[in-house]
């Protein structure tokens, strides 16, 4: 678990409004997730003073990550490894505010995404697909099945 809460600023709350409005996803946790899935995806490092926590919204790891927490958790651990974080829960901590609330502007901007469709083209979405070990069944092929999703808007993180 990277952190045991997570409290937004009045920014951010009010940012979440915006793109909650503009794109119909309708829970902030979900928004959020794909907020750090975007900033994740920059390779540049999020920098900045520490992220105020002074809204009322808060949500638990468990909230936050729902089924896919322990995914969401490794795949930020090895981002903080690429990024030369140490291996320290306050510095994993605030490097995981700096990239929440990155992804949390870039879904705001003016010019941000106003779909799932679209949020998904910020993405790469060149997913490598795993090796079968059975020759009998066939693999699914992941980068079909984000195209798919996206072309429905139907890909919702729950």
């Amino acid at each position: 678990m990277i952190v045991k809460q997570i409290k937004l600023s009045r920014k951010e709350k009010d940012k979440l409004i915006r793109i909650k409005a503009k794109t119909g996803i309708e829970s902030w946790n979900v928004i959020c997730r794909w907020a750090l899935c975007i900033s994740i995806a920059d390779k540049s490092v999020p920098f900045g003073p520490d992220v105020p926590s002074d809204s009322n919204v808060e949500m638990s790891w468990g909230t936050f990550g729902g089924e896919y927490q322990e995914l969401y958790d490794a795949l930020f651990r090895e981002r903080c490894v690429e990024d030369g974080i140490e291996n320290d829960p306050s510095l994993i901590a605030k490097h995981f505010r700096l990239h929440l609330q990155r992804g949390i502007n870039a879904l705001a901007a003016k010019t941000g995404p106003k779909s799932v469709t679209e949020i998904l083209k910020l993405l790469k979405t060149d997913v490598p697909v795993p090796e079968s070990d059975h020759n009998d069944v066939p693999t699914p092929d992941y980068n079909d099945l984000i195209r798919d999703h996206a072309e429905n808007d139907t890909l919702v993180m729950r």
